[in-house]
């Protein structure tokens, strides 16, 4: 590589030589007979001379022996040759800014005021002008060997100066001296380097030589594009970056931990990325004298949830009462920030947070549930889980088919139903005070009732979880002749409640006219009377099961006075709500004595034994007036008689 050199000055003092160079007191005597100088340097030829007598006229330098002239007036050396003449017959010539085209012989000639009198000094100085080199870089330099620079010239400097060493673009020195070695030689010592002729004259710089120290890759590296996050779909592009020389030839991509190379180039692309993408990636650099691996670089992809599932605890059965937690997992960078619980078909959330917990779980808690995960990103919902609570039986009740009048000698079925999970395994039946150990199912038949077959019944529901009993049921057995006398009650019952509801009619219409008269009748009515015949009424209802209905709160009362019809010689107790006209079902019980055997010579068992009877009257809304509920019969539904008295299971 050429160096552009400034122009120093280095002046050579050279040693005179006595030559004698003519005869009669005729001569030159030169210094030197030969100079080595640096090119671009000042070089000082210098002479002597003499002459028998006279005067000198002129004195001057020439090149060419064949063409006598004076150096001066050539083109070439214009504005650089001076001549410089002493009082003693001296003279030197000065060539300045020194060219390697500047080598040759020179001469030197005076001549004196007589004429034809002039003398040239033979034989003329030779001048040779060289440059400053650096030699002793061997052609290859490889990391870790010694190294010694030479500052060298063409021929030998006349004068010796001192040699100084530089690398280009550093002003410090480096090293001074002839030679300069640089001993394990690095990568930070490659450069150019040149050296510097110095002496008071001044410091011609040599050319440069550039020092190229080799070595195998180091610092090797990766940088990610774009930086910050990276989202999935995107495009990456990973660079590998390192330092050798000669330069990197082969690139290598790994992701860790896998040893297969995943691509090759100095650059590594991946378009539309996914999660799956996420990793160490490093490379490894290689040129011919060795290789090197990166350190890793991670390359995060980040994303909306995805895999999103619900866990419950604890696995297998979920009985009633216990406590389960939902626990919702989803794969999602940046972490999922946001849980939702939600229970299928309803809308609004149950409850946030990555577990939910339900405490004493019920039935009402069985359904399906999902949870749904969200970042920043996206959300996710999880597939449906179903939780399954399982329960002993509730809501165990009993069902008699058919309804109405159980007569004796016709089959009854009796049907258990009951809410379960799983569902019952076993239906027990028993009587009240008896087990039916030899009957399950869900349903008991009985067939050709008897009247021993009356009394209370019910069911045991059972499951894997528990078990559990409904409530009483009751029924009675009718006789053929006890069934007679139903329909005989039934038309006393609507008899009375006919005569009932017209007194109380009558009465509360009298009352509303005169209700002073009203009341003197009345009491006048009692005394008379002495209440031989008292007839009371009220409200009441009779439930079909063991449980009793609540009374109402507005009660009406009413007395019916009937002992003049002579149907009956005992008191008459009868109970009567009247009813709006828009009210579905009125009730009345009676208790009565069966008249006299004259009057009833076919019911022969109620002569002897006192019976009570209690009726549902099942009165269909319509709007008839209170007498034609009475009397429509045919309206009724539903119809329980229970007997009191402990032997009424007798045959």
């Amino acid at each position: 590589m050429a160096l552009t050199t400034a122009v120093h000055v280095l002046v050579f003092t050279l040693l005179y030589v006595a030559v004698v160079l003519g005869q009669k007191g005729w001569g030159v005597t030169y210094s030197t007979q030969s100079i080595c100088a640096l090119k671009g340097s000042t070089v000082e030829v210098s002479c002597s001379y003499t002459f028998p007598s006279g005067t000198v006229k002129s004195t001057y330098w020439f090149i060419n022996s064949n063409v006598n002239v004076n150096l001066i007036g050539y083109s070439d050396y214009r504005g650089r040759v001076t001549y410089r003449n002493h009082t003693n017959n001296n003279n030197t010539l000065i060539i300045t800014d020194l060219r390697q085209s500047d080598s040759a012989q020179y001469w030197f000639r005076f001549i004196t005021v007589k004429p034809g009198n002039q003398w040239t000094g033979t034989p003329a100085v030779t001048l040779s002008v060289t440059g400053l080199q650096v030699g002793g870089t061997p052609a290859t330099v490889t990391e870790g060997q010694n190294v010694t620079l030479t500052c060298i010239t063409s021929c030998p400097l006349t004068d010796n100066p001192t040699c100084i060493w530089y690398k280009k673009n550093v002003t410090s020195q480096k090293a001074s001296g002839q030679s300069y070695s640089i001993t394990n030689i690095t990568s930070e010592d490659s450069g150019e380097y040149y050296c510097v002729a110095q002496n008071i004259y001044g410091r011609p710089n040599s050319s440069t030589v550039s020092v190229d120290v080799q070595y195998s890759p180091k610092n090797t590296s990766v940088s990610v594009s774009p930086s910050g996050e990276i989202v999935e779909g995107n495009s990456v592009t990973l660079t590998c970056s390192s330092d050798a020389n000669p330069p990197v030839d082969k690139y290598t991509w790994y992701k860790k931990p896998v040893t297969s190379p995943k691509a090759s180039g100095q650059s590594y692309s991946i378009t539309n990325i996914t999660s799956e993408d996420s990793g160490d990636y490093y490379c490894e650099a290689e040129n011919k004298y060795g290789r090197l691996n990166s350190s890793s670089v991670y390359v995060d992809v980040q994303y909306a949830p995805k895999n999103t599932s619900v866990s419950v605890s604890p696995s297998g059965e979920i009985i009633e009462g216990s406590s389960v937690t939902l626990t919702c997992s989803s794969d999602a960078n940046p972490p999922v920030d946001k849980y939702t619980w939600y229970k299928k078909t309803v809308t609004s959330p149950k409850a946030s947070g990555q577990n939910y917990s339900i405490t004493n779980i019920t039935s009402e808690d069985s359904g399906e549930y999902y949870c749904v995960a969200q970042n920043k990103y996206g959300h996710l919902n999880s597939s449906p889980v179903s939780v399954d609570v399982q329960y002993a039986p509730k809501n165990i009740s009993v069902s008699v088919s058919p309804s109405g009048e159980i007569v004796e000698g016709s089959s009854v079925t009796l049907t258990c139903s009951s809410d379960a999970k799983p569902p019952v395994d076993k239906y027990t039946w028993y009587k009240k005070n008896v087990t039916l150990t030899k009957e399950s199912g869900q349903s008991y038949n009985i067939t050709n009732i008897k009247s021993e077959d009356s009394g209370e019944y019910y069911c045991e529901a059972t499951n894997a979880i528990g078990n559990r009993s409904s409530d009483l049921i009751c029924f009675l057995v009718l006789g053929k002749q006890s069934y007679e006398m139903l329909v005989v009650g039934i038309s006393v019952v609507f008899l009375v409640l006919i005569l009932c509801l017209s007194g109380f009619i009558c009465f509360r219409q009298n009352r509303k006219k005169a209700p002073k008269s009203v009341s003197d009748v009345k009491d006048k009515s009692d005394n008379e009377q002495g209440n031989a015949n008292p007839t009371y009424s009220n409200i009441s209802s009779v439930s079909m099961t063991s449980e009793k209905r609540d009374q109402p709160d507005d009660l009406h009362y009413t007395s019916v006075d009937i002992h003049r019809a002579k149907m009956q010689e005992v008191p008459l107790y009868s109970t009567v709500q009247p009813q709006e006209q828009d009210e579905d079902v009125q009730y009345a019980a009676m208790k009565f004595n069966p008249p006299s055997s004259a009057t009833q010579p076919v019911t022969r068992r109620v002569e002897e034994e006192p019976s009570v009877f209690y009726s549902t009257v099942n009165n269909p809304r319509t709007k008839m007036t209170r007498t034609q509920q009475g009397q429509n019969q045919e309206d009724l539904n539903t119809t329980r008689l229970e007997p009191r008295g402990p032997e009424h299971n007798k045959p």
